[in-house]
């Protein structure tokens, strides 16, 4: 019994070597894919960072907010199923409109 441990190590240790080189690879090559941001994230990313400064809220934590409320999701110039805008998920709703329920909430 104890051979037989022996003569599955080799090949267990290998093919755990083969999947893990295989995931390193792919995480290699998605990344890399990933890497080449448009002007408009470039634009973005600006843009973020100057709300950041100029409203003194470090620019991570706008960043979170965004994707708290969007998901990044993008709808060109149509509202999101919520009636939302752009990745900050913005409404024209205004402090009267939820006073006196015309606000659609």
């Amino acid at each position: 019994m104890h051979k037989r441990r022996k003569r599955l190590r080799l090949p267990i240790a290998m093919a755990v070597g083969a999947l893990t080189a295989g995931g390193l690879a792919t995480v290699q090559f998605t990344a890399l894919a990933d890497s080449g941001a448009g002007a408009a994230d470039v634009a973005r990313q600006r843009d973020f960072a100057a709300a950041a400064a100029e409203y003194d809220i470090p620019v991570n934590v706008l960043l979170g907010l965004a994707y708290q409320e969007s998901g990044w999701g993008a709808h060109g110039a149509l509202p999101s199923a919520d009636g939302g805008f752009g990745p900050m998920h913005l409404t024209d709703v205004t402090p009267e409109m939820m006073a006196g329920g015309a606000a659609g909430a």
